[in-house]
């Protein structure tokens, strides 16, 4: 009846600091938080899974905006994308449909536009190299470590700079 709540009593400790996060300093090892101005951004599994998808079928997505621009650009339609409102499985208006084509040939070629961006952005690094083997040649993780002699580790890193290089590009298209 007597004790009192145990209350966190206010730390007294040194603070380093730089520009994303505290560091504590206090003698109960290193420890770190994000600073609460700046959250620490990560990429969800289901966003850093559709890059990557995108990433493996470039080759056919690629084929397959080529064809819908060159389709747009043979029948002379102009479709408006805004208009086209909620798709559904059964389109009964012709030109509804082709606008809905030209949407997903549309919404493919500017997939293939962060592809292509993301390899510019790493045209000089080893990231380039794991690129083409891991996405475009599907060799697998193992393999690409032992012939780059990387880590599981450093590889998981470099897919990482990938991905989230793909998905600053994918926000500036408005994809994501």
């Amino acid at each position: 009846m007597g004790e009192r709540a145990h209350q966190p009593q206010p730390l007294q400790a040194a603070y380093r600091q730089d520009d994303r996060h505290l560091f504590d300093m206090s003698g109960k090892g290193l420890q770190w938080c994000v600073r609460e101005d700046q959250e620490e951004e990560m990429l969800d599994r289901k966003v850093r899974k559709t890059i990557e998808w995108w990433f493996y079928n470039y080759e056919s997505k690629r084929k397959e905006a080529a064809e819908y621009l060159v389709e747009l650009a043979e029948q002379g339609i102009t479709a408006r994308y805004e208009g086209l409102g909620i798709r559904n499985s059964s389109v009964s208006n012709p030109t509804e449909s082709k606008g809905i084509k030209t949407l997903d040939g549309r919404k493919s070629a500017l997939w293939c536009k962060v592809v292509e961006n993301t390899l510019t952005t790493f045209r000089w690094e080893i990231e380039y190299r794991v690129i083409e083997l891991f996405y475009f040649k599907h060799k697998s993780r193992a393999r690409i470590c032992y012939m780059l002699g990387i880590s599981e580790r450093t590889f998981t890193y470099w897919t990482e700079r990938i991905t989230d290089c793909a998905y600053q590009w994918a926000c500036e298209f408005g994809l994501l």
